[in-house]
């Protein structure tokens, strides 16, 4: 492993061990899906409604996923990213944020961050999968974690 590997995946954990130090009975459980080189588990327990996955991969990128969304922060160890990373989830796990899910028929198209304001939301991140603007009912779906 490189040098610079070696930073990305300490940095990867640091910032992974602020989630766990801010929510100290919180299950974090490490696991090993495949292709990230690091994974941790967020599951279902009091104050978490929805599994939330959390990954280190390609020696420099942190993802963040719950439900159809996902979101890549890199490079990992720029202190910026791993700040908004960190806001991000924590944000989701607090209850700040919340994921809208767009779905076309029963497939999802596209899912984003946001942080609620009223009846909107101000959105801070989007994913999204190649999809044809077909004239079919568009439905969505709100992912939050409220206690």
């Amino acid at each position: 492993m490189s040098a610079k590997s070696e930073l990305s995946e300490k940095s990867a954990r640091h910032t992974i061990a602020q989630i766990t130090e801010r929510y100290p009975g919180l299950h974090i459980l490490a696991s090993e899906r495949e292709p990230s080189e690091l994974d941790w588990v967020i599951s279902i327990q009091p104050n978490i409604k929805h599994e939330i996955c959390l990954s280190f991969s390609n020696n420099d990128e942190l993802h963040f996923s719950v439900g159809h969304f996902m979101l890549t922060y890199f490079p990992c160890q720029d202190q910026s990213v791993a700040r908004a990373f960190n806001d991000a989830v924590c944000g989701f796990i607090d209850g700040r944020c919340r994921i809208i899910e767009h779905y076309r028929g029963n497939k999802c198209i596209r899912a984003d961050l946001q942080q609620p304001k009223g009846d909107e939301g101000t959105t801070l991140a989007s994913w999204s999968r190649l999809h044809f603007p077909f004239p079919i009912f568009k439905t969505y779906k709100t992912i939050i974690n409220s206690k």
